[in-house]
């Protein structure tokens, strides 16, 4: 029906074009005319034909799109009326347990890394002080400013290994972040979070909330946050992926918790070594290098000696150790600083 109403429509246009044509003109003049107005009528009869088609494929466009958007919407409310109470208090239970870990992500971030970076750029200007002072204005002598700026130097490896550690234990939060991500469910993913840029900080040690210094809060989290996570993918799940190419380990045999000491020489942190000269008790900064057994191990001591090189010590007993100190010598020390770990 619409191709004949459009026929019979074309058809009475080209009839009142025809009316127009001057009745006394000649044959060849009514011909020349009568070309030219049914060139014009057939050029304004296609265009509106065809602004009335694509008038027509816009308004169907519409209709397809908000017939899927309603569809989409539809299948969502579907899901989400499928999910159980139980699924659901399970997914905002893990949900908070996301949470707490991304708490503690920011914590490492916006509190022990913004103090051991600024403690990295405050010994780096005391030992280019110390490196370039002239001994007539500092009132030193050169060994006493070799001295501190071996001390500066040493203080800033420190604070490069803390920020390792940093990183290794970012990494394992992120792995239970992912281990937590595979409980969720599709249907609420909503709310999750990308990262910890956002997170309430929360303590590693106590498990509190805390409230970040005005310093920590403008401290710039986000290109740590790329680069550990980058680390994260490619190297350090990378590392777990690529010992399951090979034959499954030998069993380990349990011989109960691990020594403070064995942990510290793993992830390279470093300790206290007491050094006795004369009754003198001093304390050094060292990192264990392997363990020999018996309570006793080899360590480096980290502050160079007049050569600028760091000694190695072996067969040093583990009652020469602490974890942080410095301590007091003897018994007592020992229980402090070893025994109570």
């Amino acid at each position: 029906m619409a191709e004949k109403s459009n026929l019979e429509l074309f058809k009475n246009k080209l009839e009142e074009a025809f009316r127009i044509i001057d009745v006394d003109a000649t044959a060849e003049e009514e011909w020349a005319k009568a070309k030219d107005e049914t060139i014009r009528f057939s050029a304004r009869f296609v265009e509106d034909d065809e602004e009335d088609d694509e008038d027509g494929d816009e308004e169907g466009e519409e209709v397809d799109e908000d017939a899927a958007k309603e569809g989409e919407e539809g299948d969502e409310q579907a899901s989400l009326e499928e999910v159980s109470e139980e699924d659901r208090k399970k997914h905002d239970a893990t949900i908070a347990a996301i949470n707490k870990l991304l708490g503690k992500q920011r914590f490492l971030l916006s509190r022990e890394l913004c103090a051991c970076t600024k403690s990295i750029e405050y010994h780096r200007e005391r030992e280019a002080y110390y490196n370039g002072n002239d001994r007539s204005k500092s009132g030193l002598t050169d060994a006493e400013l070799v001295v501190l700026k071996n001390q500066a130097t040493v203080k800033i490896m420190a604070y490069e290994d803390q920020i390792k550690a940093l990183k290794e234990r970012f990494c394992t939060f992120q792995q239970q972040i992912v281990d937590q991500d595979e409980e969720l469910l599709d249907a609420l993913r909503a709310g999750v979070p990308k990262d910890c840029r956002d997170a309430t900080p929360i303590s590693c040690e106590s498990g509190n909330t805390l409230i970040l210094h005005p310093d920590e809060v403008s401290f710039n989290i986000v290109p740590y946050i790329e680069s550990w996570t980058k680390y994260f993918h490619e190297e350090y799940v990378g590392d777990d992926e690529s010992d399951d190419d090979g034959p499954p380990p030998a069993k380990k045999v349990k011989t109960g918790a691990k020594s403070p000491f064995v942990e510290a020489m793993q992830k390279q942190i470093p300790i206290l070594v007491e050094y006795s000269t004369g009754g003198d008790h001093q304390w050094h900064q060292a990192k264990i290098m392997k363990n020999e057994g018996k309570s006793m191990y080899t360590v480096k001591y980290l502050e160079l000696n007049d050569e600028g090189k760091q000694e190695v010590e072996e067969h040093v007993r583990v009652k020469r150790l602490a974890l942080n100190g410095p301590g007091e010598h003897g018994d007592d020390r020992r229980t402090k600083y070893n025994r109570g770990y």
